[in-house]
């Protein structure tokens, strides 16, 4: 196997379309994929489409040093696809077996990371905006655009980690009985560079960048009955949301 492939086998044929029993591939007589139903025209746009399985890396360690046979298994109907009883011994329909290779790209933490200049990210500004019958104000007015360059405070710098989440600052009360709810992230620690200690999240100024979803999240530093609060927006920015929606903010108390 090489490192950078992954493999695909492959069924394809009239024979698939046309199964009475659903095809499967094995692999040194041991089942590897079956499909859960019969091919028919009844599947959403199956007929004549292939079906397949991947080749990952768990595979990888039984295949290594030894002859594999690859073996798939269906039963074609002997009759015409709208009778449901043979009328003849001639088969209707074949099926093949392929292999195709995926090369996967060299998708680093550099490239993403440089994403981030190219991407303009959503924010709580733009999708405000979206509320907005004015089409001027819509479109990338709003987003954040990031130049690359990092502005550090260093009062943000170290672990954090979440407590609770509120709708409002105001609503946030200490020594209360707290409920974060199921954050995307449980804690972070912010470096001195930028970054955090999670490849996809990077930080500048007010704003904490996800570069997964390419969402900028502000964040608000403020002090509560003698304690150092982050106040992180949640995200979930998206042309769908309704006029009035606003991002929850995420609690988070220095560790």
């Amino acid at each position: 196997m090489k490192k950078i492939v992954v493999s695909l086998i492959l069924l394809a044929g009239a024979g698939v379309s046309f199964a009475a029993v659903p095809p499967a591939s094995n692999t040194n007589i041991t089942l590897r994929a079956q499909c859960p139903a019969p091919f028919n025209d009844n599947a959403v746009l199956q007929r004549g489409m292939p079906k397949g399985a991947f080749i990952t890396k768990e595979f990888f360690e039984e295949f290594r040093g030894r002859d594999v046979t690859i073996a798939v298994k269906t039963f074609i109907r002997y009759n015409a696809k709208y009778k449901t009883k043979p009328t003849s011994r001639i088969p209707q329909g074949k099926i093949s077996l392929h292999f195709e290779e995926m090369k996967l790209p060299p998708v680093g933490d550099d490239l993403v990371l440089k994403s981030a200049t190219v991407i303009p990210f959503l924010t709580s500004a733009w999708q405000e905006k979206q509320a907005s019958k004015d089409e001027d104000t819509q479109g990338d007015d709003g987003k954040l655009r990031y130049d690359g360059k990092h502005v550090i405070n260093p009062e943000i710098v170290g672990g954090w980690k979440v407590v609770d989440q509120v709708k409002t600052i105001d609503e946030f009360t200490a020594g209360k009985k707290m409920n974060p709810g199921r954050p995307a992230f449980t804690a972070l620690t912010f470096t001195d560079k930028g970054r955090t200690d999670q490849a996809y999240r990077i930080w500048s100024g007010e704003y904490l960048m996800d570069l997964d979803r390419y969402q900028a999240l502000r964040m608000t530093l403020q002090r509560v009955c003698d304690d150092d609060y982050l106040f992180v927006e949640a995200g979930g920015f998206s042309e769908r949301n309704k006029e009035d929606w606003k991002s929850p903010l995420l609690v988070m108390k220095r560790k």
